[in-house]
């Protein structure tokens, strides 16, 4: 997957984290929005969940990225891997021998439990909670989780499913992230691809509303 190299320019208001791009920073008000469930959609979200995680450690803020499928690669991703808190919920969490069907955690149960408990220890500022895309939790975990983003005032941002939305009301902001692949002519090289980002859903502000991030030079 193509990755973003986020622009160190930006204007992230007082208490919000900068996303990397002046645009979207722009887009959403002055950056991510702390204390509130934010879940992005679609190819390229991990691109805006890694550009915060490197704004957070440039900004001397803690990270923990919850990785429920399995999908982190370090080698890949940019950052400052000692500050950063990586959390891989293990499958014998979701199938422990002896556990009644009602007890037993799926994998995305477990993953929602992993960041329930980092945002308890009011320990980060930012938190990425990665889910696999099988059976999301019920509405009502996305409530709770929202709560302790907002007890924390921590920037919470799940990578849900790619095609849907899992969290619904519960996420006070939406987005969707679509990659954009400009055309060319035979005899030219194709253009970067660039990145779309939509607001789905806000909690009390407009809708509908995108900006193309372009790749880095």
């Amino acid at each position: 997957m193509p990755d973003l190299a986020p622009r160190p320019l930006s204007e992230a208001s007082a208490g919000r984290l900068a996303t990397g791009w002046l645009a979207l920073d722009r887009l959403l008000g002055g950056g991510w929005p702390p204390g509130e469930l934010t879940e992005i959609v679609g190819r390229g979200r991990a691109s805006l969940a890694l550009a915060a995680v490197r704004q957070a450690q440039s900004a001397g803020q803690p990270a923990a990225w919850v990785d429920g499928p399995a999908s982190f690669c370090p080698a890949t991703a940019g950052l400052d891997l000692g500050a950063l808190t990586l959390v891989r919920p293990p499958p014998a969490l979701a199938e422990r021998p002896g556990r009644s069907a009602r007890r037993r955690r799926g994998p995305a149960s477990a993953a929602l439990l992993a960041a329930d408990l980092l945002l308890r220890s009011r320990a980060f500022g930012l938190l990425v909670l990665d889910l696999p895309e099988i059976a999301p939790p019920a509405l009502a975990a996305w409530f709770r989780l929202a709560r302790q983003a907002s007890r924390a005032h921590s920037v919470l941002l799940l990578l849900g499913s790619a095609e849907r939305t899992v969290a619904g009301s519960a996420a006070g902001l939406t987005l969707r992230a679509a990659w954009r692949h400009p055309s060319a002519a035979s005899w030219e090289p194709l253009p970067p691809p660039a990145l779309e980002v939509a607001v789905l859903r806000r909690r009390g502000g407009p809708l509908g509303r995108a900006v193309v991030l372009p790749a880095a030079s």
